[in-house]
């Protein structure tokens, strides 16, 4: 109400905004996100920093989360993950796209 208020819509911090005057690519955007978690996740194993893994050890398994003014959830620290190259996978580059395993 104090953004209305201010003369700001509540639509004002969503990333492609929306009603009438959406954004006709958000949709094609979020595709793409997909598309790209799903290459990294297929040749890297993700695993969270010792730290963090303490952190939710301490806060019963739980990740740190807050929730902004306009709704959206986000990390009140930047979420660290170890990322690690998988064995075998062939990358898109060295032998095509399908997603062999060596």
């Amino acid at each position: 109400m104090e953004a209305e208020a201010a003369g700001t819509g509540t639509e004002a911090f969503m990333p492609f905004g929306g009603g009438p005057h959406k954004c006709l690519g958000s949709r094609f955007a979020m595709l793409e996100g997909k598309v790209l978690a799903a290459a990294v996740l297929r040749s890297f194993d993700l695993a969270l920093s010792p730290e963090l893994r303490g952190r939710m050890a301490a806060g019963a398994g739980e990740l740190p989360i807050a929730y902004g003014a306009s709704g959206v959830m986000s990390f009140p620290e930047p979420l660290r993950l170890r990322a690690r190259r998988r064995r075998g996978v062939v990358g898109a580059g060295a032998g095509g796209a399908d997603g062999q395993v060596a």
